[in-house]
């Protein structure tokens, strides 16, 4: 029987092949996380699965919402003429936010948000969820998307069945 004396240093051929090893540990996790990720992306595009590892970890409780309540007004007892310019312009503003808010309530949008071509009232289709598309965009995502083709192109929502 042969007896082999280990001094107290590790040889050198050891240490390389134990840091190669290791180096070769570390490309095997660094392929499998790249081979997870490609998945979760292909199960994304494909199947509308979102990835696990991106939700979110916390339980949002329901927040109620904020009352808004009108500024007092504060009288002014010295009402100079630099008060009541940006007085004026404080209410040409809120006109102004006022009538783009109506504006926007009340007309169709002028383009596709998928292609972003003109829309008129030939060429739009508005599914139950209330998205206005081009027909042409519609028909393709119906066609092309076998697993996401049922759902609407913006928020995701189911369309046909």
């Amino acid at each position: 029987m042969i007896k082999l004396i280990f001094s107290n240093t590790i040889p050198s051929f050891i240490l390389y092949r134990v840091s190669n090893f290791h180096n070769m540990l570390e490309e095997v996790d660094k392929l499998i996380l790249r081979c997870k990720e490609e998945q979760e992306m292909k199960d994304f595009l494909e199947k509308n699965i979102y990835p696990t590892r991106t939700r979110d970890k916390y339980i949002y409780k329901d927040v109620p919402p904020i009352r808004e309540s009108p500024l007092p007004d504060i009288p002014i007892q010295n009402e100079t003429p630099f008060y009541s310019h940006i007085q004026n312009k404080l209410n040409n503003i809120d006109n102004l936010i006022y009538s783009l808010k109506t504006q926007m309530n009340h007309s169709p949008p002028e383009s596709c948000p998928i292609c972003i071509c003109d829309i008129n009232d030939t060429n739009i289709i508005i599914p139950s969820c209330g998205h206005k598309t081009c027909i042409h965009c519609f028909v393709s995502n119906l066609t092309h998307n076998k697993h996401t083709g049922h759902l609407c192109s913006v928020c995701r929502t189911t369309i046909v069945n």
